[in-house]
């Protein structure tokens, strides 16, 4: 029998000499098995993975009649929607639509090249495209080639595989020592800021914003002194508004939190609580932490605008995006010698590799401190003094 990748069926030949094939497919039911059967080899293939495509939404599954535009558009449609975030779905299709389709929608699938490719990125850079926005591109790009072939068997290869892409300057670092973090604080205190405990969980628990303002109380446990990131506010570049999304799989994750960030916690949970019964308006209990006045979500902007900028300036801070909070998170917890494993399980990036390139540069002082232990440490016994000593 011969067997695909994982979950892509299996074919084998029946003792009438015909073959067959079988698949799974996800219904409304469930995971359900089809079987198909034809004369051949080849065609019982091509059955197979008709009905897999069809069973996803694609219409058109022929790589010789099929043009890289449709393909992207059914894949924004049958795969896309289904797996991302509203917010990264959006994006998607943005990058689709904008840039994608106009300069390769017209190609056929099957007669796609890497010089294609490489062409319309250098366009788009000569256009004034800036770098980091043509890697942007291309991993959508990338993403989108490698499911046609790696799981549709549409193309050969990846055409999106061998381009050069534009180098994009190191970002320059903007954290906070932990002196500024203080100060910060100390001045959103002071001036009775409402977000004290906002700034705590980004500052010491490096969540992003949207994170943050999709926080839920029966997720914050202040006993055991852990947070569970399962929501995250975002808006939709669209205008259809605030969504409230849960985060890809990997940035789903358990954060800890010290006694400074619980403190912070329970009093805005008691000034929370105190202020409700005082609320002439509906009040509609999403259960969030940080929610309106009328118990809504907050607008990201509406934060950094109104609150945390002043806050910078009344501090005598440089004047730094809010997502730097979660920088300084990270670089103090290396600084801390935390190590960078747990910094990446904290963060919720991918993998380590990504936590090292962002905040490798805290490491140096690390790494001078480590040489330092063999100064301290005792020299080993020879051994002619350890042959002594038996």
């Amino acid at each position: 029998m011969a067997k695909n990748g994982n979950g892509e069926g299996s074919v084998h030949k029946l003792p009438n000499g015909r073959w067959r094939a079988q698949y799974y497919v996800e219904t409304p039911k469930g995971r359900k098995r089809r079987s198909v059967s034809a004369a051949t080899k080849q065609e019982v293939r091509r059955l197979m993975m008709r009905g897999m495509y069809e069973s996803q939404g694609i219409v058109e599954f022929d790589a010789a009649t099929l043009t890289v535009a449709k393909y992207l558009r059914q894949w924004l449609e049958s795969s896309a929607k289904r797996s991302v975030a509203p917010r990264t779905f959006a994006n998607y299709e943005l990058q689709v639509e904008r840039h994608l389709v106009p300069a390769l929608g017209h190609l056929r699938l099957d007669k796609f090249t890497s010089l294609r490719v490489q062409t319309m990125y250098n366009a788009e850079l000569e256009a004034g495209l800036k770098p980091s926005t043509i890697r942007h591109i291309h991993a959508v790009l990338h993403r989108v080639l490698r499911q046609a072939q790696m799981r549709w068997r549409l193309i050969g290869r990846n055409p999106a595989d061998d381009v050069e892409l534009p180098k994009v300057g190191q970002r320059k670092s903007n954290t906070l020592s932990m002196e500024q973090v203080d100060r910060f604080l100390l001045a959103a205190e002071e001036s009775g800021d409402r977000f004290v405990a906002l700034y705590h969980v980004a500052l010491f628990c490096g969540l992003r914003i949207g994170e943050i303002l999709g926080l839920k109380w029966r997720y914050v446990d202040l006993d055991k002194r852990e947070m569970h990131v399962r929501y995250q506010v975002q808006r939709m570049r669209d205008g259809s508004g605030l969504v409230e999304a849960q985060p890809k799989q990997d940035e789903q994750r358990t954060v800890p939190f010290g006694e400074r960030v619980a403190a912070a916690l329970k009093a805005h949970r008691l000034r929370q609580n105190e202020e409700r019964p005082a609320r002439g308006a509906p009040y509609g209990d999403r259960d969030l932490v940080f929610a309106t006045g009328r118990g809504t979500p907050f607008e990201a902007s509406n934060v950094v605008n109104r609150s945390f900028k002043p806050l910078l300036k009344m501090a005598g801070l440089p004047d730094i995006p809010f997502h730097a909070t979660r920088h300084t998170c990270a670089t103090l917890m290396l600084a801390n010698d935390v190590d960078a494993r747990t910094v990446q399980d904290i963060l919720g990036h991918r993998d380590v590799a990504t936590t090292l390139r962002f905040y490798g540069h805290v490491l140096p002082s690390m790494r001078r401190r480590a040489g330092a232990v063999f100064d301290e440490a005792k020299p080993a016994a020879s051994p002619s003094e350890a042959g002594d000593a038996s």
